[in-house]
């Protein structure tokens, strides 16, 4: 199914000018540009996904910086080591000018909302930015194979479970001013929010 919608989908992702052409269409003025959802590399050495990050945000800054009045930039930190996020986020902030950061749901299996990363989301409390938060796969794979339930199921249930260690977890109590966006209209957090 990725390789057959790939075809048409690539190069709205990869090629400014058709972006901006199909901004333009669909009337849309600006636009925030991230990196693609399995570009976190949160699997590296934390000095090679220091150097990877900061290399996609500088990428991200210059598609910015030729096109200001269309493009703002969310960018992407090293979070498998939380205290080069941090400086890597505050980096994206004051020095490129970046709106926010996109995270995963997870990192490297462990749940976003694990103590480590605290300093991470204190920080990005403190700058008052946006965190969009995009699954990159799901963590039982074996059960959505078929039918492309990896992104029809898995990817919103992905973004459920990190809603719900989120709020369960006490992140949100302790960082009240928090601004996070979930892909996949928040999962099924939204309609389970009573439940839950």
């Amino acid at each position: 199914v990725n390789q057959a919608q790939l075809k048409t989908i690539a190069p709205k992702m990869s090629s400014i000018d058709e972006r901006l052409a199909d901004m333009d269409r669909m009337g849309v003025d600006i636009q925030a540009i991230s990196i693609a959802p399995y570009q976190y590399y949160y699997w590296a050495e934390p000095d090679a996904g220091r150097a990877v990050s900061r290399m996609m945000n500088d990428e991200l800054a210059e598609v910015v910086a030729d096109n200001p009045d269309r493009f703002v930039a969310l960018g992407t930190v090293p979070l498998q080591a939380p205290e080069l996020a941090v400086e890597e986020l505050t980096r994206c902030i004051k020095d490129l000018g970046f709106r926010g950061v996109e995270i995963n749901t997870q990192v490297a299996g462990k749940e976003i909302s694990s103590p480590e990363f605290e300093p991470f989301f204190a920080k990005a409390e403190e700058l008052g930015i946006l965190i969009f938060m995009h699954p990159a796969g799901f963590s039982h794979p074996q059960r959505f194979g078929n039918h492309y339930f990896l992104n029809l199921i898995g990817h919103p249930l992905e973004s459920t479970l990190a809603i719900g260690h989120l709020i369960f977890d006490g992140v949100l109590d302790r960082h009240p001013g928090l601004k996070i966006c979930f892909a996949h209209g928040g999962g099924y957090a939204p309609a389970y929010a009573g439940r839950m």
